[in-house]
């Protein structure tokens, strides 16, 4: 007979239990998860006709356990071992059976609680992995996700060498720092990957920020034909230029790219680098905040067949900081004014913290009172190796939509 562990029983707000079988996955702060014991790694609750097992996550400011189980805790904790190399498989599984490797070298292996492991996102980027954590429970289990990786990497991915792995703990109330997988290794200071045939280069030590959005890469896919379309493109908030890059490869004459950081945009000129067959004296770099760039683009009578404006959720202008969501009542208007007849203008935003019904009615209310003369064609979201997960609504964190301008 199995000797099954010791796990601590707790209450959960009734709220919580509502959520929680509707598919939510957290379980924030409240009055009574002040009365979680601190020092357990797993709970379990038995309560209503419904037992659970717990993540357990009291460092966390806001999410102080997540759902590892439905069904006897303890029988789920000496399983769980078995159960996250099992969830882990089937999530690169998944990827496999997407295809999403062959056309670009960066894609989600394990996307959190899309795929059942809450608070763990793990990426392949190239040879290597970048794992980043959202829940401080991974902490304790960094040896066994490294072995994992390494073994499931070997399993899947038979023809393609494994090298190494970084680990970034990402918002979960302590300074991130950035671990190689391999003990008495490095990470490396930069490495190079493809997507969609064009490279990038990444610098692992930047942690959240290596270089990249993954998750905005079947977006990208999916945009293709606008880009496509499109001789003259503006690319605001570039970061490291993705969408420019996809734009001079889809055959624009002319590609802006504006953002307030030089080193952002000195990364961008290292990716033309890379890719010696786009012609990067198509290619401008703007080092300014998006509403001074929008105007002095006004000012010159400039026209774009695309526009692209994929903001940080808060962002400083140089003087103040501002949220994404209340920026769009300002530039709308103004790239409205710098589109060409029949150009395309797309708009992200990229938080939980605005619903998709306040995200549409945001816009729509400045296209109808300013009276601008945009069409929307279509919504863009999460998709591929970045699944959206049913009742989990902060997970469906990033929102886009597609305009075409009137004649």
């Amino acid at each position: 007979m199995k000797n099954l562990p010791k796990t601590r029983k707790v209450k959960i707000h009734p709220a919580s239990l509502k959520y929680i079988k509707k598919g939510h996955p957290w379980i924030t702060a409240d009055t009574f998860t002040k009365k979680f014991p601190k020092g357990e790694e797993f709970l379990q609750v038995d309560e209503n006709n419904t037992k659970l097992l717990l993540l357990h996550d009291p460092n966390h400011p806001k999410i102080k356990a997540r759902v590892w189980a439905f069904g006897d805790g303890r029988e789920h904790r000496f399983n769980f071992p078995r159960e996250l190399k099992e969830r882990m498989s089937a999530a690169f599984n998944r990827r496999i059976e997407l295809g999403v490797s062959a056309d670009r070298e960066n894609f989600y292996l394990v996307f959190g609680e899309a795929d059942l492991i809450p608070g763990l996102f793990i990426q392949a980027l190239g040879s290597h992995v970048l794992v980043q954590t959202t829940c401080n429970f991974w902490v304790l289990h960094k040896k066994r996700i490294a072995d994992l990786v390494r073994d499931l990497w070997e399993e899947h991915f038979p023809d393609k060498k494994y090298i190494n792995g970084w680990w970034s703990d990402r918002d979960t109330g302590a300074k991130s720092k950035i671990t190689a997988l391999k003990q008495g290794t490095s990470p490396p200071e930069q490495i190079t990957i493809s997507e969609f045939g064009i490279n990038y280069i990444l610098k692992p030590s930047l942690a959240h920020d290596p270089g990249i959005y993954t998750d905005m890469s079947a977006i990208r896919k999916k945009l293709f034909p606008i880009l496509e379309e499109a001789k003259s493109v503006l690319n605001l908030y570039a970061y490291t230029g993705a969408y420019s890059l996809a734009a001079l490869k889809s055959g624009a004459e002319e590609v802006h790219s504006v953002d307030l950081s030089q080193n952002y945009l000195d990364w961008i000129d290292e990716n033309l680098k890379e890719n010696p067959e786009l012609d990067s004296s198509k290619h401008i770099s703007h080092c300014s905040s998006v509403e001074d760039a929008l105007k002095a683009f006004k000012a010159e009578g400039k026209k774009f067949d695309l526009i692209i404006c994929d903001p940080p959720s808060a962002s400083s202008d140089g003087k103040k900081m501002g949220k994404a969501s209340d920026s769009y009542s300002r530039d709308l208007p103004l790239m409205n004014e710098l589109l060409s007849d029949d150009g395309h203008l797309v708009v992200f935003l990229n938080t939980h913290n605005v619903s998709w019904k306040k995200f549409n009615s945001n816009l729509d209310e400045v296209v109808k009172a300013k009276k601008l003369k945009l069409e929307s064609k279509e919504q863009l979201r999460l998709a591929d190796d970045c699944p959206l997960k049913g009742g989990f609504g902060e997970g469906d964190y990033l929102k886009g939509r597609v305009f075409k301008r009137l004649k």
